[in-house]
């Protein structure tokens, strides 16, 4: 990676960092610089577009690390009970990890600046959209019929945001944990299955 490229990710990591901890409006192009030590001209210069070109990107690669990094926690796991429990261990391990100063990359923004600002609501959608078809894709894997998996994966992503928000304000993984414990057994029991 050459140095232009790596003062870019630099700056993309630092907001992205600054979102999940501050929201939209308490992270400034400021901190930002201060926070990634690029030049202050620099961050024009990757983002002619400014503050809200840098949150767009910094809120899709946020997003895209973290749906990577749990499409890995529930690599081959075929039981749908066991994956949702997973994912919810493991957001609740990096809250905890975190002191409960970070939580979902997308939602405190998609909360404060999706209304005011199109470009970082088309990015908190996009996010939105791309894990709710994760979910339903690993769904259906788990044997849910396409038809139904949809649904349950706009669910599944809700209880996953609003849990997450309770063990934050809580400051109590084991919210996320008995979230995903709960969502496990009504799913199952309403797709039929045995909990």
């Amino acid at each position: 990676m050459e140095k232009g490229e790596r003062s870019r990710a630099a700056m993309v990591d630092a907001c992205g960092e600054l979102l999940r901890q501050v929201g939209y409006r308490g992270a400034s192009m400021g901190k930002m610089i201060e926070r990634s030590g690029a030049p202050r001209g620099s961050i024009y210069h990757h983002f002619p577009g400014g503050k809200d070109e840098l949150v767009s990107e910094a809120l899709l690669t946020s997003g895209a690390r973290w749906r990577d990094h749990l499409a890995a926690v529930v690599e081959g796991e075929r039981e749908l009970g066991p994956m949702l429990i997973a994912v919810c261990r493991e957001l609740a391990a990096h809250l905890e990890a975190s002191d409960f100063r970070d939580g979902c990359p997308i939602a405190t923004v998609a909360l404060e600046a999706s209304a005011d600002v199109p470009a970082v609501r088309e990015a908190c959608s996009t996010h939105f959209h791309e894990n709710e078809a994760l979910i339903a894709a690993r769904l259906v894997a788990t044997g849910v019929p396409a038809a139904q998996a949809a649904s349950v994966a706009t669910l599944v992503l809700s209880t996953l945001e609003g849990a997450l928000l309770l063990a934050k304000v809580y400051r109590d993984g084991s919210v996320l944990v008995r979230a995903g414990e709960t969502l496990a057994g009504l799913v199952e029991t309403a797709l039929g299955r045995s909990a």
